[in-house]
């Protein structure tokens, strides 16, 4: 409002923006499994917390630059990762750093079931930001005598 920018905090606006580099990831590297996408958004995080990991922030301010540039390095691995611990339901979540991501195989049905809803649910995110725009562009129409 008022030709300023808005400054938010939340996981509304949390939301839309990890959707929309999920999104430009998998435009990117469309077939890089969805733990590695998390993988690349969580290791490429700034002003990460102390441990890593809080429930507050979670892994930090996601950076679309370094998470493309992190998903580009783990497009090129084939390993899968060994020795992950999981978690242990007798300490509470955020209490510790959360264990490595832990890559698993699946059969083609159950990525494209999975993969499928993830994309459905980046395409909302990106159809909400669109909308929010809009919105905002209309309000600034009217708000200069531009509109009835």
């Amino acid at each position: 409002p008022g030709d300023a920018y808005w400054v938010g905090r939340g996981t509304s606006q949390a939301t839309a923006l990890v959707s929309g580099v999920a999104a430009l990831i998998k435009a990117e590297h469309p077939d890089l499994s969805p733990p590695l996408v998390v993988q690349a958004l969580a290791a490429s995080a700034d002003d990460r917390p102390p441990g890593g990991y809080d429930t507050g922030t979670g892994f930090g301010v996601v950076n679309a630059a370094r998470a493309l540039a992190e998903a580009e390095r783990l497009a090129g691995h084939t390993e899968t990762a060994a020795g992950a611990q999981a978690h242990d339901p007798a300490r509470p979540l955020g209490a510790a750093p959360p264990a490595a991501i832990q890559v698993v195989h699946r059969d083609g049905e159950h990525i494209l079931l999975h993969g499928g809803l993830a994309a459905a649910l980046a395409v909302v995110a990106l159809g909400s930001l669109a909308t929010i725009f809009a919105l905002v562009r209309r309000g600034r129409r009217a708000h200069n005598g531009q509109e009835a």
